[in-house]
């Protein structure tokens, strides 16, 4: 019953932290300049966010569907973390090359995830498929820099975080029945034990 704790609780976490993704995307959307004030709260969300990803790999659920690369992004995700607090210098830059190459890998490993997912015959399947590849679409946007200025650059990461978040989001509640049946699985177990 431990790993099923655990996993409600990366799971309510990794809500939690997609939902603040999501409203930093609208403030960045809304008012671009608010950017450079929440610079450290940035690289406290990646350094959280990485370290619950690494939680959630660790956390061992029944199909290891969700969470099988989230070592590799958690170790990311914590590594950007550091550069962006050590090099402020040239943040804006450094933030738009390793979020949107976090973003293009992410995006990468949940199109294999919504594969799997299909097999497992999981039918929402096709909800993380499409935002994977809306992603990778901004994420090579986002490492481009196409737009000419800054306030528009801003809110381009604005519409990254946001599609990020939600894209997280619809992953953790997509799964949602995986836990259900793993709770089921370990208490027929139980059951069975017993006799």
């Amino acid at each position: 019953m431990r790993g099923i704790h655990s996993m409600k609780v990366v799971k309510m976490m990794s809500m939690i932290i997609s939902l603040i993704f999501c409203m930093m995307g609208v403030f960045y959307l809304v008012e671009p300049n608010v950017f450079w004030d929440t610079k450290t709260l940035v690289e406290i969300l990646f350094l959280w966010f990485g370290s619950i990803k690494i939680m959630g790999y660790a956390s061992k659920d029944l199909y290891q569907l969700a969470f099988q690369y989230d070592l590799e992004m958690g170790l990311l995700l914590c590594v950007i973390a550091i550069i962006l607090w050590v090099w402020q210098d040239h943040y804006f830059d450094i933030l738009c090359i390793t979020f949107g190459i976090d973003l293009f890998l992410d995006s990468l490993f949940k199109i294999r995830i919504a594969m799997d997912a299909k097999e497992f015959g999981i039918s929402s399947w096709w909800i993380t498929m499409g935002f994977s590849f809306l992603c990778i679409l901004l994420s090579i946007g986002l490492g481009l820099r196409l737009l000419p200025r800054m306030a528009m650059q801003i809110r381009f990461v604005g519409v990254t975080f946001l599609f990020e978040g939600c894209s997280n989001l619809l992953m953790m509640l997509t799964m949602v029945k995986l836990y259900h049946y793993q709770s089921n699985q370990i208490d027929t177990r139980n059951e069975e034990s017993e006799e």
